[in-house]
Order: structure tokens, then C-alpha cells, then sequence
């Protein structure tokens, strides 16, 4: 009797613990304190399907496949110049932060959003050796700073 209950037993538990629907989870993860809500906002360079959720203030984190870390962050800067782009890119308080965490080229000048002036950084994870970027972009008079593993780097940008 105990050889058919050791051998029954583990069997039922494992009937019992069948993955749920792919509707019943919620595609995010999110700190306390943190909106859930949710925007889609395509694919990145690998295929995976992006998310953006609203982080505190203009910011947004955006998720990539099953990831349960952003795979990037896009924050408002305020008000700043075109010719202020390089400085921020390479001596401000967003670039001291970065480079706590990745060893970046020296910023390339370039545009978003068909005309908006960027700095883009290539970077490389200092724990790891992760590609990464890392961008300063000046839109409509505001500075946006921005930063994320290499595939999330097609997504498209945030939606305001």
C-alpha cells in the first residue's frame, strides 16, 4: 500500500499544478507604488513585443518578452538646448549614474524622431558584458535621457 501511495502521490501533485492560460497573467511587474497600466508599443530588434508603464513623473520603463527587469528607461530632463546634448551626454549628473554601471564610447551625434537632435552612446555592461545604449535627446525643447539592453533599442520611443 505504501509503494501505490508513493508512487500515486507525486502524480496527483503534479495534475494539480498545471501552468495556467497565458490571459491569466498580467504581462508586467511592477514595484510598490508603481502603475500597472500598460501601452504597447511594438517589437524591438529581436521580435519580442514592448511595453511601456508610466514610472514617477515623465518617465516610462519599458518591457521587452518576458523580462521581469525594464529593458529600458526613457526620463525627462527639463528644458534644454541642442548645444547643451554633448555636455549631458558626457558630464552631467545622468552620465555620472551611467557610468557606475557601463563603460560607454564617446556620444555620436544624431536625430530621433525623423528631426530631434541625439547624442548615442554604445555601451558595454561593466558586470556581465552586456551591449547597451545610451542616449540624450533634446525634443520640442525638453531633454530626454534614455538608456537600455541592445535589442530594445528599436523599439519605438515612448508615447507621451
Amino acid at each position: 500500500m505504501r509503494a501505490l501511495l508513493a508512487l500515486v502521490l507525486p502524480l496527483f501533485l503534479l495534475t494539480a499544478c498545471q501552468k495556467p492560460p497565458a490571459d491569466a497573467y498580467a504581462h508586467s511587474v511592477v514595484g510598490v507604488g508603481q502603475s500597472t497600466a500598460q501601452v504597447s508599443i511594438g517589437k524591438n530588434a529581436v521580435g519580442e513585443d514592448c511595453t511601456q508603464t508610466a514610472g514617477a513623473g515623465k518617465s516610462v520603463d519599458i518591457y521587452c518578452g518576458t523580462w521581469q527587469q525594464p529593458s529600458a528607461r526613457v526620463r525627462a530632463g527639463g528644458a534644454a538646448g541642442v548645444g547643451q546634448l554633448a555636455e549631458l551626454a558626457t558630464a552631467s549628473p545622468w552620465r555620472a549614474a551611467l557610468d557606475t554601471r557601463f563603460r560607454c564610447d564617446a556620444p555620436v551625434a544624431t536625430s530621433i524622431l525623423g528631426s530631434s537632435p541625439a547624442e548615442l552612446m554604445q555601451c558595454t555592461r561593466l558586470m556581465g558584458g552586456w551591449a547597451h545604449v545610451a542616449m540624450v535627446a533634446s525634443v520640442n525643447g525638453t531633454v530626454w535621457y534614455a538608456d537600455g539592453v541592445l535589442p530594445a533599442s528599436s523599439a519605438p520611443m515612448p508615447r507621451r
